[in-house]
């Protein structure tokens, strides 16, 4: 992960001896901060290429909105609404 500011990427989570963890939950990033991440594998063979870089924008969950209503309906699809 990079520190927001498009800074060089460092490590958040090693996984190395916990083969049953399959994710990971980041919290501390900033709002408004727009933070890059890459992935590695790593086993017996040693350290996988990166993954493709993805960037994501921190930001506060919303709140004090209704909930949403569904307009219309298929097997294959549906509209929503709120206020």
């Amino acid at each position: 992960m990079d520190d927001g500011f498009g800074g060089q990427f460092s490590t958040i989570f090693d996984g190395s001896f916990q083969p049953g963890v399959t994710e990971f939950k980041k919290t501390g990033l900033k709002n408004g901060l727009k933070y890059s991440f890459r992935v590695y594998a790593v086993n017996f063979n040693g350290q996988s290429d990166p993954s493709p870089v993805a960037s994501f924008y921190a930001c506060s969950a919303p709140t004090n909105f209704e909930a949403p209503f569904a307009l219309s309906q298929s097997t294959t699809s549906i509209s929503l609404q709120w206020t």
